[in-house]
């Protein structure tokens, strides 16, 4: 697994975000960058709602409830704009139209997964 800066691991996950049609102004646009940061640092699976939640609900000085409605949120939103030759790349059978949305922690560590294993994300097109 190769390493990357913190700096280089911020612009891949921006960049995923962006290629998916996440907004800056959605609430959860935050959280969902912060929990793929924390998911590819800590190297495991599992818990986010024991650990990464609370870490970003302790930075942001709200609830863990409201971390997790607004990642939610976040993912439904640009699921429903984004490109479905963008979400198959990144998600597989996720990805295909009549396929559901990913609970937040299918969405985080499949992006966190793809990072820590590749080391960064080609480019994908803009929304």
């Amino acid at each position: 697994m190769k390493k990357i800066s913190e700096e280089e691991l911020y612009m891949d996950i921006t960049r995923i975000l962006t290629a998916l049609c996440f907004k800056k102004k959605y609430t959860g646009y935050r959280y969902v960058r912060d929990a793929v940061r924390f998911a590819v640092q800590q190297e495991q699976c599992g818990g986010i709602s024991k650990h990464i939640y609370p870490l970003i609900a302790k930075q942001n000085g709200i609830s863990s409830a409201a971390v997790e409605s607004g990642i939610r949120s976040a993912i439904h939103k640009a699921w429903k704009l984004s490109d479905s030759s963008t979400k198959q790349e990144l998600f597989g059978v996720y990805g295909q139209p009549e396929q559901r949305t990913p609970s937040n922690s299918e969405f985080v560590y499949t992006i966190a997964d793809k990072l820590a294993c590749t080391g960064n994300i080609n480019e994908f097109p803009k929304c």
